[in-house]
């Protein structure tokens, strides 16, 4: 009865333990979260340089063959202005000769050289000519000006216009869907803080009631020693009266004074003989009541720790299918190699359950049977069991090589897989 009651204090021990363990899996959790956060804050910073550029792509260049159209504008006006100032001029000598030529009549002058006048005349219908050619030509280039700066103008408004709306609409396409990534994973964060901080409440209350029922264990414990060595002193008192009794039974010659005290002295012996008995009778009693609540205490000790554990899986498992095709695959990855790299055994057993739900990936499948020799006997108890949800064909010949295994459990669980798997 001691034993069992030592088994199950020590029992209890273990699950305190555990319990530590379960907290320094909700401070990883929480480090996640951390990380989460950090994440959230770089796509901010990557909204507003997006932001930025989109303020920056409003002031749009003007193009390359609108720009040279604009300097052939510039350089016909200067040739116009320059070929005006020409006519000017031609026309500022004509004046002068036709004046000299009134002059020359009005004097009537007739040492005037009929040479020099027909030179005059033909100077002046040439000046004519040329200044007719010039004015039409400087019309021509006005109207091709003009011509030119409508198509410019056209051209660069329409230019601005569809280049502001392109990249507009592509901006404002990459800042919607940034947005909308960074609500989403907004969202999920919430979710897993608020999942987090459930579970976290869950396992202070399990722990709570681990440590009280480990209290109510404690307690009996001391109060079941105390009736088992009142119980002992009574049966040894039983068995010393009961001596007395057969020796007084033993010598009728007594003289009567002492026949009487020993008649006394019997008849409370078997008055304490019956308290005895009776009280024995209790103590038996409440031994097998306790020793019937075991069990009871036993069981509520192992669902509150196997508990937190179940959540943990489970919670995971939906978040992990929430999530983008990328980010599953930096997730499997991660597993894989905190599995590869890990020391702690409780840790490696509970990322190869996690793995086990991943039937669909084939890096997880292929990692599971690569680490199928491992030395840890538990480790290869826990990757048999998760293989055996993959299909029969890819993991058979893999798991014949543990049938030879060192460790029997080993080996008949492997046995029982590939006979299932034969069925």
């Amino acid at each position: 009865m001691r034993k069992d009651l030592n088994n199950l204090i020590d029992s209890m021990e273990e699950k305190e333990i555990n319990a530590s363990e379960y907290k320094e899996e909700v401070k990883i959790l929480k480090e996640e979260i951390k990380k989460l956060n950090f994440t959230i804050s770089e796509q901010k910073n990557l909204i507003r340089e997006q932001g930025n550029k989109i303020q920056k792509s409003e002031k749009i260049d003007i193009p390359g063959d609108i720009q040279i159209l604009n300097d052939m504008i510039i350089s016909q006006r200067q040739d116009l202005k320059k070929k005006e100032k020409d006519i000017e001029i031609l026309e500022q000598i004509i004046e002068e000769l036709k004046k000299e030529l009134n002059k020359s009549k009005i004097s009537g002058e007739k040492d005037f050289k009929n040479e020099e006048l027909i030179n005059a005349k033909k100077l002046i219908v040439q000046l004519t000519d040329e200044n007719e050619t010039y004015r039409l030509d400087n019309e021509k280039l006005k109207n091709k000006i003009q011509n030119l700066e409508s198509k410019t103008f056209k051209k660069l408004e329409f230019g601005t216009t569809e280049s502001f709306s392109e990249n507009q609409v592509v901006h404002a396409d990459q800042f919607n869907e940034i947005i909308g990534k960074n609500n989403k994973l907004k969202k999920n964060l919430d979710t897993a803080n608020i999942t987090i901080n459930n579970l976290i409440e869950e396992v202070k209350n399990y722990l709570k009631d681990i440590s009280n029922q480990d209290k109510e264990i404690r307690e009996k414990n001391i109060k079941i020693s105390a009736l088992t060595e009142k119980f002992e002193s009574a049966k040894r008192r039983n068995i010393e009266l009961q001596k007395n009794v057969e020796d007084f039974s033993n010598s009728p010659n007594l003289p009567n004074e002492k026949y009487e005290d020993y008649e006394l002295k019997l008849q409370e012996s078997e008055k304490i003989v019956r308290n005895l008995k009776d009280e024995n009778e209790r103590l038996n009693n409440l031994i097998l009541e306790l020793k019937n609540n075991k069990p009871s205490l036993e069981y509520n000790v192992i669902a509150n720790q196997c508990a937190p554990k179940y959540y943990q899986s489970m919670l995971f498992m939906r978040l992990f299918s929430s999530l983008e095709k990328y980010k599953k695959e930096l997730i499997i990855d991660s597993l894989i190699q905190d599995l590869l790299n890990s020391q702690n055994l409780d840790m490696k057993r509970f990322i190869i359950d996690i793995l086990s739900e991943m039937k669909e990936e084939r890096k997880v499948r292929e990692t599971l049977i690569e680490m199928i020799n491992s030395e840890n006997w538990l480790i290869k108890l826990h990757l048999v069991k998760a293989l055996s949800k993959f299909e029969a064909k890819e993991i058979k010949e893999p798991l014949k090589q543990l049938l030879n295994d060192p460790d029997l459990d080993v080996r008949e669980a492997v046995q029982k897989v590939l006979k299932k798997i034969s069925e």
